[in-house]
């Protein structure tokens, strides 16, 4: 699904209009967009969702143990753990998926029907999220979040496609925010100011 899509502009624009209605609900938030992001995975089909829910799952009780052990050895022992899993995960499925069009290449077989499979949308981009938000932790032992807030975080839709990895604490305090930016005016522009971009810069 390109950022430009028919598909993904209609979805984007059904969350937007979802989550400005229960706004004023902030405990709804996370759980909100964690919806959003659970739909947006399984569209992609049910292997992709379970791979990314349990990437998710794992790297939250690893990270969760960085901030609650006391040890500082312990502690470089977890962080090693956050972040050589999901890497390695991620090497996996990347050189799955150079295998399977090797193989398309060089044999009459068809594998195409593996390559979902092998390598799930947007997995680099939760990746990297899982391994920036390991390092924050490590630097930060007071960073507060809970489950469903982390895996908001990590596979925030919006940036699956173009980014940016934003900080988990400005997207934790945006959450908690009690005032939310109404200005419909400010974000149809700037919408409309990253799709153009998105749309040149892609041309090249």
């Amino acid at each position: 699904m390109s950022f430009t899509s028919f598909n993904f502009l209609s979805f984007l624009l059904l969350s937007y209009l979802a989550y400005a209605l229960f706004r004023r609900f902030i405990k709804l938030r996370s759980y909100l967009i964690l919806c959003f992001n659970i739909f947006f995975y399984y569209f992609f089909g049910l292997n992709a969702l379970t791979i990314f829910l349990l990437l998710s799952l794992v790297s939250f009780l690893l990270i969760e143990s960085i901030g609650r052990v006391r040890s500082r050895t312990a502690k470089r022992i977890f962080l090693f753990l956050s972040i050589s899993i999901p890497t390695v995960s991620l090497i996996f499925f990347k050189f799955s998926s150079i295998g399977v069009q090797f193989f398309n290449l060089t044999d009459n077989q068809n594998f195409n029907s593996f390559q979902d499979i092998l390598l799930p949308v947007g997995m680099s981009f939760y990746i990297f999220r899982l391994i920036s938000h390991a390092v924050e932790v490590y630097k930060d032992y007071t960073l507060k979040y809970n489950l469903v807030e982390f895996i908001a975080y990590i596979g925030f839709f919006p940036q699956i496609i173009s980014g940016p990895i934003t900080k988990p604490q400005q997207f934790y305090k945006s959450l908690r925010e009690a005032k939310y930016n109404t200005d419909t005016n400010q974000i149809i522009l700037l919408f409309l100011s990253g799709f153009l971009k998105k749309l040149v810069i892609s041309s090249f």
